[in-house]
């Protein structure tokens, strides 16, 4: 196959000479866009096998998605979102009007006891409101349910056509050995660790960067941070990193450098040690919950005595009550959602030799537990 392309006039020549020896000339303006058979002409091939190996289809032989593919690219062919949207749904089998699905799965203790985070719950709300927007449903899967083999749970989700999966929330690292091949997922969890899909998730280094940098803009000289070693460990260790590395940014001296309560007796006994121990005149935390009541037992007064930042403001917290950094879980299930439709549309199924990882960053919230 050779092809060559110059511009004419205000539009674009393309030439090609195909597997026959036919030579293929087409002149259009720019606005008029290149169609699946051109492409299939292009490359010598039936519109249909141009039109699955468009989708990476498995059931084409690897040279032959290869040659449609770059006479794709040569030709400056772009599918049409619309378009393959709507393929997408009644290539599932299903009629517009009957959605296609999405599995979203977890594994936690409990089949729900995720619910009980807010941050999980936020999770599910984004994914379930931009996969409906999008023409899909999501349906919830407890992966953790005793009696259920691999191949049990590969009958369960092809029996309902179910091609897409979301990694949620899963407490504990536990194998999931599906069989990848048949799926397009992403992650939106940090667990399990394997396989190595595509994620997308919070930038917790960068909410701990924000919240530190507001607060040493509001005078505050020596800044702590209060997380759990177990929370820490699971994160990769990105509140701490963000953590860190505001202070070296922003200059913060030796003497003013709060260690950190990083640990693993989470109880107000060690947290009052601590700030006796290192005497934060402001704390960052991502466990409200606890750190909160506890100052308030300890008889400090927020901002009047330490100014107090949480590092995840809920998406229903009163504005202006509490200062902090919202990490916008909803949006973040969002565009796992987006990403994986994509991956449905180009039939990217199986786990990718190279994983990508999209990080949403948090926004600030004013409030009055700063001064």
């Amino acid at each position: 196959m050779v092809m060559e392309t110059e511009s004419v006039g205000t539009g674009t020549a393309l030439s090609a000479i195909d597997n026959r020896g036919v030579i293929i000339h087409v002149e259009r303006p720019m606005a008029q866009l290149v169609t699946i058979r051109e492409v299939a002409a292009a490359a010598g091939v039936h519109f249909t096998t141009a039109s699955l190996a468009l989708r990476n289809s498995p059931t084409l032989r690897a040279a032959t998605r290869e040659r449609v593919q770059e006479a794709a690219r040569r030709l400056g062919y772009q599918t049409n979102p619309m378009v393959a949207a709507l393929m997408a749904t009644v290539r599932a089998g299903r009629h517009p009007r009957n959605h296609p699905t999405l599995g979203y799965l977890t594994n936690w203790e409990t089949p729900e006891g995720w619910r009980e985070v807010l941050a999980h719950r936020e999770f599910f709300a984004g994914a379930k409101q931009r996969a409906e927007s999008m023409g899909y449903r999501l349906a919830h899967f407890y992966m953790g349910r005793t009696g259920m083999s691999p191949e049990r749970w590969n009958t369960v989700l092809q029996t309902r056509a179910i091609t897409g999966l979301v990694l949620a929330s899963f407490d504990k690292v536990r194998p999931l050995p599906l069989d990848w091949s048949r799926y397009c997922a992403v992650r939106i969890d940090p667990n399990p660790p394997e396989p190595r899909l595509d994620v997308v998730t919070n930038n917790q280094a960068q909410v701990a960067q924000l919240g530190f940098q507001r607060l040493h803009e509001r005078g505050y000289k020596r800044i702590g941070l209060a997380v759990r070693r177990l929370w820490d460990e699971r994160l990769d260790h990105r509140f701490r990193s963000g953590y860190l590395t505001a202070q070296s940014v922003l200059g913060i001296g030796i003497r003013s450098r709060v260690p950190l309560f990083l640990s693993d007796e989470w109880t107000q006994e060690g947290f009052a040690r601590w700030l006796r121990e290192t005497r934060p005149d402001a704390v960052m935390t991502v466990d409200p919950l606890y750190v909160r009541p506890w100052l308030r037992a300890l008889g400090l007064r927020v901002p009047e005595d330490i100014g107090y930042l949480n590092l995840d403001v809920s998406e229903d917290d009163p504005m202006g009550e509490v200062a902090g950094v919202r990490q916008n879980h909803t949006l973040v299930s969002a565009r796992a959602v987006e990403l994986l439709i994509g991956k449905l549309q180009r039939n990217e199924r199986g786990v990718p030799v190279v994983p990508s990882v999209t990080l949403v960053e948090g926004t600030w919230v004013e409030g009055r537990s700063i001064r």
